[in-house]
């Protein structure tokens, strides 16, 4: 399974309910796990509505303007084999459709190998490697990363 990795971000390529394949940012700076209001409406995601409104707020501290966390999604996330249970809390993520914050990251105990270009999930009894590759129109193939282009481990 291969993943893209810029200078700026890294992606994984995730699955919900192993019938929604998209691709999740990790971000360990984010407080939650999120999904694009728009995207769970165009894959008709059931929203259920929250109890009380999530604020969100700005890195600067201020209000954003798309207004209060009202809705979340449980899905399974399937990403290398392993699927997860998560609640999604709904709203605008502009071009992500899911952001996999810190939350994510301590459930699964995430290791990102940003050298060898690597996500590496540690299970109980399963070990799986994510390949991290440069985006396509970032890198040309060259013989070390056509290396690193192997199946899942088990």
């Amino acid at each position: 399974m291969l993943a893209q990795v810029s200078n700026e971000s890294i992606h994984i390529p995730v699955q919900l309910d192993r019938n929604v394949e998209t691709k999740a940012l990790i971000d360990s700076g984010a407080a939650g796990m999120f999904i694009d209001k728009d995207f769970a409406r165009r894959k008709n995601i059931h929203l259920t509505p929250l109890l009380k409104p999530i604020p969100v707020y700005n890195v600067d501290g201020t209000l954003n303007q798309q207004g209060a966390i009202t809705h979340f999604a449980w899905k399974d996330i399937t990403i290398a084999g392993v699927t997860k249970p998560a609640k999604l809390l709904v709203t605008s993520l502009g071009k992500e459709t899911i952001i996999l914050g810190l939350p994510w990251l301590q459930q699964t105990n995430a290791q990102v190998d940003w050298r060898k270009g690597e996500v590496i999930f540690n299970e109980p009894r399963i070990t799986r490697t994510v390949i991290v590759e440069e985006a396509p129109e970032e890198q040309n193939p060259t013989p070390e990363t056509e290396q690193r282009q192997q199946p899942i481990e088990e």
